[in-house]
């Protein structure tokens, strides 16, 4: 083992840090002499594709996280950690761990998280299209720090279809629903969308049951969990998503999506560029996304731009990308 992936999992942190790094697992799980080790800090999984992480520390008490992780390094010689972590991870026990990696040469890599731990990371991968660098309090020495289109850590199935319209819609509200969309959208979507469209609802782990209505006008199908979010993707003909890891899994199949924030005022930097980019059709908030929905389904010039740009914007695999820096951080 030479290399630890390391991630936040729990129902208020959400799924996002975790598929990230299962896709960087299955870029580098070829390679033995990189095979990685898995930690969690938070709860264990749950989904089918558990079982490939293989044997793993999981956590919810940073204290007791960070020591594993240290046990495991310094016992099998770990050259380098990848941390993808939630802000809450943050505080005196990860900066000991962070001692630690810097004592014994390991090379600590940092995925969408720790700009302010700069003296101690070998690099900062940011997942993103958008970087504020004047929201970084730069330490005794500055990192390297890259992002961009080509970023993106995505479970990844084969090409892209070329797009055709249809009625299929897919709706994801994030692992665990965290602005309860379930009990109110199903309604708000059943009552406005064309009679003849079949939504498939994604139920997260962590998520409460929608809220059908109980004599729908539309063909509704709710899918818990499911095992394979890239099928369910590819074969849908609109999409409407939160913005967050799915919604550039969506980008990647090319399948014309309508984006809301989680709150009104996060991600704008973010946005911009999506709207400057055509790759998506971006929404202020909920309700503005099903207003968005209903403009998207009834142009098929403008969904058909929309999917010919996502697919050029996300056609490089940053997991390989990713693979090949910690190759040559192990030198």
């Amino acid at each position: 083992m030479k290399v630890i992936l390391a991630c936040s999992l729990s129902k208020s942190v959400g799924l996002g840090h975790f598929s990230r790094m299962m896709a960087l697992k299955k870029s580098i799980v070829n390679d033995v002499d990189r095979g990685a080790g898995f930690a969690i800090l938070g709860n264990e999984p749950k989904g089918p594709d558990t079982h490939l992480i293989g044997e793993a520390v999981i956590s919810n008490e940073p204290t007791i996280f960070f020591e594993s992780i240290a046990d495991l390094c310094i016992k099998n010689s770990v050259k380098v950690v990848v941390l993808d972590l939630h802000k809450s991870a943050e505080g005196h026990h990860l900066v000991r761990f962070l001692d630690l990696c810097c004592g014994n040469g390991i090379k600590v890599v940092a995925v969408d998280c720790l700009v302010n731990y700069q003296q101690y990371l070998a690099h900062i991968w940011l997942p993103s299209i958008f970087f504020d660098s004047n929201d970084v309090s730069v330490g005794p020495r500055v990192c390297e720090i890259s992002l961009g289109w080509d970023h993106f850590l995505l479970l990844r199935s084969g090409e892209a279809a070329i797009w055709e319209p249809g009625l299929d819609v897919l709706v994801l509200t994030g692992g665990s629903d965290v602005n309860n969309l379930g009990s109110w959208l199903p309604a708000e979507l059943d009552r406005r969308l064309s009679s003849r469209a079949r939504i498939k609802w994604i139920r997260g782990p962590y998520s409460a049951p929608p809220v059908i209505p109980t004599a729908p006008r539309l063909t509704w199908n709710v899918c818990h969990n499911p095992a394979d979010m890239n099928d369910l993707i590819s074969t849908s003909s609109y999409v409407l998503t939160l913005f967050g890891v799915s919604f550039f899994e969506v980008l990647h199949h090319g399948i014309p999506v309508v984006v809301m924030p989680l709150n009104v005022d996060d991600n704008r930097g973010e946005f911009t560029v999506i709207r400057d980019a055509e790759v998506a059709v971006v929404a202020l908030d909920p309700k503005d996304a099903v207003n968005k929905l209903i403009t998207l389904m009834g142009s098929e010039d403008l969904a058909k731009n929309i999917s010919k740009n996502a697919k050029e914007k996300m056609r490089i695999d940053g997991c390989n990308i990713l693979a090949s820096k910690i190759s040559d951080l192990i030198g």
